[in-house]
């Protein structure tokens, strides 16, 4: 027959009450801390661990500790790769995704974590009662301490609201029984180890790790999901209607609007299927990573700031000098090519080339005319009428006469001019104008 909870409620106690607290334990400001309850014969010893004392800021009693062991425990990856707020306690992450699994493991058992901190504390009370039987407790963080303390050394437990731990119990390598995987303790059904908690509670149904959650708002990464042992959970949600929330985590919620509620407990039983960090990959080395990741981050960052001195949003801002040569080049080719053409045109320079006309020009017109018919010159003054795409349409007749007449004599023989160039003037008109040319050097061409 199950004793209720009714009956059950006058035995609980106030510390304060009339428990003789001569004999502490732990750091008396911001370590591991808990209590220690013995029976009257000293054949019972309860070592009871407190839980996490949060905070948004770090500082006040065990707040910052609390935070560094939360996140190391129960991170994939020590605070890293995840949420932005998510405080980091140690430099084990390699790349996404992937964390070298000696450094958690390093840092895991250094001498001022809280594991650590518990072996020694079981070594000193197993000192001062060598014939007590030794149970553990434990609430939120000292409850998944307590868990990976009893799974050392084969231990009873009782946790309440205990955060996830087979995370770090897989890593701390502790002894298993034959035949089974270290890597996965939640498989194991028998330890010896019962957490009792309630599906209102984020922390202890590994959920608190959303962007928008209180426990990533306030630095806490609290990523690990999985119980080793059995599992007693109060469907709080289904049986009162409670809605999920990280005040319900409390343990006096828990004593008064959970464990006072319920006439019977719940059914106790391993999650087998659970699984943790399903996304990581992790890897061992030989102990050298903090050298080689410092030097590897260190590196870029001198060579950047040497080169330039101004970065800018797409690029540096600096003044580059080696474009200044250049500069100087393809304005000097300018110059000389604007010093060449004074009257640019569409297609080409309207300058009149110095080179080729003061050669024609040079000879005198007289030297010419008196002379015999040059064929030199029927170039330039012999065709009056040029065709279209080249040639000449003046008829051959006129080829001997134009020949003595100059570019003055053209234009003004020339009555009716074209449209673009040459001359549509008749050919009698043409005749005439070699007639008069011919009467103006009769005297020329009969001697």
């Amino acid at each position: 027959m199950h004793t209720s909870w009714s009956q059950i409620r006058k035995k609980w106690k106030d510390v304060s009450g009339p428990f003789n607290q001569s004999l502490s334990f732990g750091w008396e400001t911001d370590g591991l801390r808990g209590h220690i309850y013995t029976d009257q014969a000293n054949s019972t010893v309860v070592i009871a661990l407190k839980g996490t004392s949060a905070a948004l800021f770090d500082g006040e009693e065990t707040t910052t500790n609390d935070k560094i062991n939360d996140n190391l425990f129960f991170s994939c990856c020590c605070g890293q790769g995840g949420q932005y707020f998510w405080r980091q306690v140690c430099d084990c992450y390699s790349s996404t995704y992937t964390c070298n699994s000696t450094c958690l493991v390093s840092a895991l058992v250094n001498e001022n974590r809280y594991y650590r901190a518990s072996l020694d504390l079981y070594a000193n009370v197993t000192e001062i009662y060598p014939n007590s039987t030794i149970w553990l407790a434990g609430h939120s963080l000292g409850g998944a301490v307590s868990s990976l303390l009893g799974l050392t050394y084969g231990l009873p437990v009782v946790t309440f609201e205990g955060v996830p731990e087979a995370l770090p119990a897989s890593r701390l390598g502790l002894p298993v029984p034959p035949g089974t995987d270290p890597a996965t303790p939640q498989m194991r059904k028998y330890t010896g180890a019962y957490h009792f908690g309630h599906t209102a509670d984020p922390v202890y149904m590994g959920s608190c790790n959303g962007a928008t959650s209180f426990c990533t708002l306030a630095g806490y990464a609290m990523e690990s999901a999985c119980h080793t042992g059995q599992r007693c959970v109060y469907d709080t949600v289904e049986d009162l209607g409670w809605r999920v929330g990280i005040g319900t985590h409390r343990i006096l919620n828990v004593i008064n609007d959970v464990i006072e509620k319920y006439d019977t407990v719940p059914i106790c039983a391993p999650d087998t299927a659970c699984r943790d960090c399903s996304l990581w990959k992790f890897f061992k080395d030989n102990g050298s990573h903090p050298t080689s990741s410092s030097s590897s981050t260190t590196t870029p960052i001198r060579t950047r700031t040497s080169t330039c001195q101004t970065p800018g949003w797409w690029g540096c801002l600096d003044k580059t000098t080696t474009t200044t040569p250049t500069l100087t080049t393809d304005t000097s080719t300018t110059t000389t090519t604007t010093s060449t053409c004074k009257t640019p045109g569409w297609f080409g320079c309207k300058d009149p080339t110095t080179t080729s006309s003061n050669p024609s020009a040079t000879p005198t017109p007289t030297a010419t005319i008196t002379s015999a018919p040059s064929t030199s010159a029927s170039g330039t003054t012999t065709c009056q009428s040029p065709g279209w795409f080249g040639g000449c349409n003046d008829p051959p007749s006129t080829a001997t006469t134009s020949t003595r007449s100059s570019n003055s004599s053209r234009e003004a023989t020339c009555t009716d001019p074209g449209f673009f160039w040459g001359c549509w003037h008749t050919i009698t008109s043409s005749s005439t104008t070699a007639q008069a040319s011919s009467a103006s050097y009769s005297p020329l061409t009969k001697a």
